[in-house]
């Protein structure tokens, strides 16, 4: 949950700082690049839910670019940037619980093992 926190907050504070220098047009493209990376990576098998709603929100955003109104553009951009780290947050999560559970099978062979050893049983 901390790092979840963490990349949020840094997504904050990228995201707002690029805010003033891009232009919007830029900035969805870059962020639509983003999300395609995200969607054939393993972010749209571990948080496709999440990964769905920012792909919404980058419609919209190109939705409000084609008619020309810009500073909602800016605010579905800054909420689909925001809506992809917590998809990121997600799958990282998502991954390191499925590493986890692999582990854990692997200490219960290692601990039966051991309890062979010490009973006197062959390996």
């Amino acid at each position: 949950m901390r790092y979840f926190l963490v990349y949020t907050l840094l997504t904050l504070a990228v995201s707002s700082g690029s805010a003033w220098a891009g232009d919007t047009e830029t900035r969805l493209q870059q962020l639509e690049a983003k999300a395609a990376e995200a969607k054939t990576g393993k972010i749209s098998e571990y948080a496709a839910d999440s990964l769905k709603e920012a792909l919404a929100t980058i419609s919209a955003a190109q939705a409000a670019v084609a008619v020309g109104n810009d500073k909602l553009a800016q605010q579905k951009i800054e909420t689909a940037t925001l809506q992809l780290a917590v998809a990121e947050a997600k799958g990282a999560e998502r991954e390191l619980l499925e590493q986890v559970a692999v582990q854990r099978v692997a200490l219960k062979k290692l601990e039966a093992q051991l309890e062979r050893y010490l009973q006197g049983g062959e390996n």
